[in-house]
């Protein structure tokens, strides 16, 4: 049996099938998966009955198990019997199966790093893209002194569409100011079609515009002085 699934967007899938005999029947199948990745076969996956394995809930029951990849193309997974098999164990049964589109890779290991303080201007933002972000156009920058714009990806915190992960905040329309704290979120654009996965919210702080030193740290010295008289 091939079985052929179609317009799945871009990404990784785990896939999960039962495969369990109630007429008291066993036998053992290969499975060809071909997709974005390539071409791979699991073989002998052995059916479960109830008779032999004393199967009697799903729980119980044989699962193949696997990985798949999606570029926008077809995936087909052929299941198909061992030349081998004796001729009364060569059949296939799939009670059924579930496919779960793995959590979207996000953009990860920020530059400055989260948190980070006494930031010096220009401040270049830069990380690492998420697993599948298209080479062009594939990271949405937000960035804002306001926590809830750039939590809520709001189009006041939003600073445009980059395609290599970094961001000169020079070319920003306004001045990155001491002592501020910036929250910043990388975008990637996983799925084709408009469709963003959001990144975590990052934060920096500005280093101040000066720094205050106390009277008694200070110590003043001098080579020569009049009498009476301090340096």
């Amino acid at each position: 049996m091939t079985l052929t699934i179609s317009g799945l967007p871009p990404g990784t899938y785990t896939w999960l099938s039962y495969h369990h005999d109630t007429d008291n029947q066993t036998g053992l199948f290969d499975v060809t998966v071909n997709d974005a990745a390539g071409s791979t076969t699991t073989t002998g996956i052995d059916i479960s009955s109830l008779d032999s394995d004393g199967i009697v809930n799903l729980a119980g029951a044989t699962t193949f198990t696997t990985e798949t990849k999606s570029n926008g193309s077809d995936i087909t997974l052929v299941f198909h019997t061992q030349a081998s098999t004796p001729t009364n164990q060569a059949f296939f049964v799939m009670n059924g199966f579930a496919m779960t589109r793995v959590p979207a890779a996000i953009a990860k290991k920020s530059s400055p790093a989260d948190e980070a303080t006494d930031v010096p201007a220009p401040v270049v933002l830069s990380w690492k893209p998420g697993d599948y972000a298209p080479a062009v156009n594939g990271h949405k920058v937000f960035l804002s002194d306001s926590f809830a714009d750039v939590s809520g990806g709001l189009a006041a915190a939003e600073r445009g569409i980059v395609s290599d992960p970094v961001f000169h905040t020079a070319a920003l329309p306004f001045v990155l100011q001491y002592g501020t704290t910036y929250y910043w979120r990388v975008d990637e654009a996983n799925v084709p079609g408009g469709t963003w996965d959001a990144g975590e919210v990052w934060s920096f702080a500005m280093e101040p515009y000066s720094i205050v030193v106390p009277g008694q740290l200070i110590t003043a010295t001098a080579d020569s002085n009049d009498v009476g008289q301090g340096p």
